[in-house]
């Protein structure tokens, strides 16, 4: 949980929009007549993102939802979140602004181009970054050239390679994503959090004592496969809503990488399960043949690769999870928040997960759940 800071900012509980034009105006030296603010279409976190215009351009503040101490590390906020929420600290610690600051650091060292940290005002909770417009893969792609969307997603797999490299720093660095791990605990908590959210509180239809005994024992075997294969940093959660294309160049030279801040250490294939599995963006089989074939050669090279036969273990037990994880975080924005417009995005991260189960053949519960789950109307749910 983030310190509190000895003087909070007096208007810390104002409009998001009037705190962080407040904070850009302080930080930025000039009147608060100068500015404009915009609040942005936030994503699935307590974060709230607003566009700052000033003469001569424009910076995002990102607004979290508590002040925080920038001269905390990482490591310390972990312990104070764990210290107030008991067993479940380390699963449910995310979004945290100080790892924000630090994973910027980072990652732009590594050389992964990452919005830049313009100004932090840790009273008002607000991290001012460089605006680098609203160009989501997601949806450029829609509009893009197809030798574009290709060069694209080419180079979002490259990137993958590039937050892979930077393992040895953060470990030697010793920050909050060295610490964190999708260990086994972790992938389990998440296919709890599917089975939960799905079944118990969105569809409100929760399985039979056998099957739900089944589908828990199963998670937990298929988490202990994923969490035991060696780990390197990853990205956690790269898909096209976190890859963004910077407007004025060739797109392929143009992306950017964003809510990186809850990196950590897991599987090889975690984050380009996420990638080319995403049911966001659908990519087409040969593309995502494509795909893993130059994540493969990337591989080759820095001497990550398990060889094939492991390789195509590694994936599908990676597919199964994050797909059924991603259910869970579709039908629990759905149920706890009232967000309905991730419900569409289930059908294809379905389709990922079934025939990922179905290969790996050692989950018949979980591949009986999610194949229910085909059929179930979430539109109307």
């Amino acid at each position: 949980m983030p310190a509190e800071p000895t003087s909070v900012d007096p208007s810390y509980e104002a409009s998001v929009e009037d705190v962080v034009l407040q904070s850009a105006a302080r930080e930025l030296r000039v009147s608060p007549e100068s500015l404009s603010a915009e609040l942005l279409a936030g994503d699935a976190s307590s974060r709230s993102y607003v566009r700052i215009r000033r003469d001569g351009g424009a910076l995002v503040g990102v607004r979290y939802p508590r002040p925080f101490d920038r001269g905390d590390a990482s490591t310390l906020q972990i312990e104070r979140w764990c210290r107030d929420h008991g067993a479940e600290g380390i699963m449910t610690f995310a979004n945290d602004p100080v790892c924000h600051i630090e994973m910027t650091a980072l990652l732009a060292r590594a050389g992964v181009p990452v919005p830049e940290i313009v100004a932090v005002d840790d009273r008002a909770g607000v991290i001012l970054l460089e605006d680098v417009g609203d160009g989501l893969v997601q949806t450029w792609m829609s509009t893009a050239a197809p030798a574009d969307v290709i060069a694209v997603f080419e180079r979002a797999v490259d990137l993958v390679a590039a937050i892979r490299f930077a393992t040895r720093s953060i470990q030697e660095a010793g920050g909050a994503g060295a610490r964190l791990a999708l260990d086994g605990d972790k992938l389990f908590w998440e296919l709890e959090f599917f089975r939960v959210n799905t079944f118990d509180r969105f569809l409100g239809a929760p399985l039979d004592a056998q099957a739900d005994a089944a589908v828990r024992r199963e998670s937990r075997s298929l988490a202990d496969a994923l969490s035991d294969r060696p780990r390197y940093l990853c990205h956690r959660d790269y898909h096209a809503r976190n890859l963004m294309i910077r407007p004025g160049g060739p797109p392929a030279d143009s992306v950017v990488v964003i809510d990186f801040q809850d990196g950590r250490m897991g599987p090889l294939t975690y984050d380009l399960v996420s990638l080319v599995e995403d049911p966001y963006a659908q990519l087409e089989n040969w593309l995502r043949q494509r795909l893993v074939s130059r994540f493969r050669e990337l591989s080759l090279a820095d001497g990550s690769w398990p060889g094939d036969t492991e390789f195509g273990v590694q994936y599908d037990l990676a597919t199964a999870q994050r797909m059924l994880k991603a259910v869970g975080t579709f039908t629990n924005q759905a149920s706890a928040r009232g967000t309905r417009r991730y419900l569409p995005f289930i059908a294809p991260a379905l389709a990922s997960a079934i025939p990922a189960l179905g290969r790996l053949g050692d989950f018949p519960a979980l591949l009986e759940c999610a194949t229910r789950l085909e059929t179930a109307s979430f539109e109307t749910a």
